[in-house]
């Protein structure tokens, strides 16, 4: 066809991820995820998920933790060992990137 020009919108599931190493938010529904990619996956796929909370050194099914909605108005705290992942979705030029913050507690 002349004149016609074609797009193809591909969308991905996850715009980036956003780590606060030594934190975590009370709270979520503990999965089966054998590593952090399998856990980002699980959250990634479930459209109500927001965040997860990585545990590499927990029992087994108590590694990830996954947090929708309903976890929004929890607070995050400090947890030695414990990574606190939020999702955000969408396309603001950090797709497929990972940026690193430092959770600050005043006492």
């Amino acid at each position: 066809m002349i004149g016609v020009t074609h797009y193809e919108l591909m969308r991905s599931i996850v715009g980036y991820w956003v780590k606060y190493p030594n934190s975590k938010v009370n709270g979520g529904i503990a999965t089966d995820a054998a590593d952090l990619a399998s856990c980002q996956e699980l959250c990634a796929a479930s459209y109500t998920c927001i965040w997860i909370d990585w545990s590499p050194m927990a029992t087994v099914n108590y590694s990830c933790y996954i947090h929708d909605f309903r976890s929004f108005y929890e607070t995050q705290t400090p947890a030695q060992g414990v990574s606190h992942y939020r999702l955000h979705r969408g396309n603001d030029g950090y797709c497929g990137r990972q940026h690193v913050h430092t959770l600050l507690v005043f006492y």
